[in-house]
């Protein structure tokens, strides 16, 4: 009876008559900081939600000539199905070892030159070097 003279707006009873309520904690935001290397993955496949930038790291067998800085990835009709969980991933398949993000296929951007560059590879197009 003394519990509901608190009127909380929830209430639990944990085993050994204890009672307790749930919090609302509002949590900072984490800043965002510049990296040099980073890419777009998915925390629960089917989630829209769950997108998320992560830091890459750049390897360092790659010559800075060979860079490109990415100015446009475009979203295709295989990355919409993949992240809406439409689409069935075999995990047997080479491409998808060892790998956390299956999104992107196609990039446009530029080299050192500035010359326009467009290109295609199996993941990870979503990103920023």
């Amino acid at each position: 009876m003394n519990q509901l003279r608190l009127d909380l707006p929830i209430n639990v009873l944990r085993p050994g008559r204890i009672w307790g309520s749930y919090r609302h904690f509002a949590l900072s935001l984490p800043e965002p900081r510049p990296v040099q290397c980073g890419y777009v993955v998915q925390g629960i496949r089917g989630d829209l939600s769950t997108f998320r930038c992560v830091e890459g790291r750049a390897s360092p067998e790659i010559k800075p000539e060979n860079l490109i800085r990415i100015v446009y990835a475009a979203l295709n009709f295989k990355d919409a199905m993949i992240a809406t969980g439409k689409l069935a991933l075999n995990p047997s398949a080479s491409i998808e070892r060892n790998v956390d993000s299956l999104i992107g296929l196609e990039f446009v951007g530029f080299d050192e030159n500035r010359r326009r560059i467009m290109g295609i590879c199996p993941n990870r197009c979503y990103t920023i070097t």
